[in-house]
């Protein structure tokens, strides 16, 4: 996706500029049912106030790179985001931060979304789901509610969603996640820095969190 390197501000201005091409006359929609999608823009953002994105509505839009699911969708029809080879960032509103993944990487692509949009729903995130698709959503709903709940369930998830940041060299999230106090331990913050190896812009963020939240005892701060 053309954004990824940009600063986070200049990444929700150019999302919002090339969504807005799109025009909601690119949806077709009956009764808050998203029914097609027939633009061929890289961004694109379903209108708010859908309530269910049909089945095969946005079918091999491989141009789609990225994409605003409102908070007002409740249901995903099979195979809505099948073929959509390109798409790299699944956001909720269109000024939420950017978290890249390859979705065409992704088995199942609308399934994994149907199983993550059902845990939205119900605030519950402890089933299992791909990587990929939950963390990212799962982030920005805490971003969006800061709900205790939500914030106690990233914190029994904070490694294994550590994980996916560093193999995604995801900096975003990781700095999301490391201005929240109390989502890492001594432990947790030492072996995300182990796997952060080789990643300055991550290291750094996990370091300083360390030095800011939990302390190095005797041993020098080193960035």
């Amino acid at each position: 996706m053309k954004s990824m390197n940009l600063n986070p501000s200049a990444q929700k201005s150019l999302f919002q500029k090339a969504a807005a091409k799109a025009g909601n006359d690119a949806f077709q929609i009956e009764n808050g049912v998203l029914i097609s999608y027939c633009g061929n823009e890289e961004e694109a953002m379903i209108p708010a106030g859908v309530t269910r994105i049909s089945k095969d509505a946005l079918l091999n839009c491989t141009r789609l790179a990225g994409i605003v699911i409102p908070e007002s969708v409740e249901t995903i029809g099979e195979y809505a985001f099948g073929g959509c080879h390109s798409l790299r960032t699944i956001r909720l509103r269109p000024d939420d931060p950017a978290f890249p993944r390859d979705y065409s990487l992704v088995p199942l692509l609308t399934e994994e979304l149907k199983n993550v949009w059902k845990m939205r729903s119900t605030g519950d995130y402890s089933a299992s789901a791909n990587m990929a698709v939950k963390y990212p959503l799962m982030i920005l709903d805490y971003l969006h509610t800061h709900s205790a709940s939500l914030a106690e369930q990233i914190r029994q998830q904070t490694r294994k969603i550590m994980k996916d940041c560093i193999a995604n060299r995801d900096v975003g999230m990781v700095a999301v996640l490391t201005q929240e106090e109390g989502l890492f331990d001594a432990e947790c913050i030492d072996r995300c820095i182990g796997m952060a190896q080789g990643q300055s812009e991550i290291l750094m963020l996990l370091m300083n969190y360390k030095n800011a939240h939990v302390g190095f005892g005797d041993k020098p701060l080193k960035l």
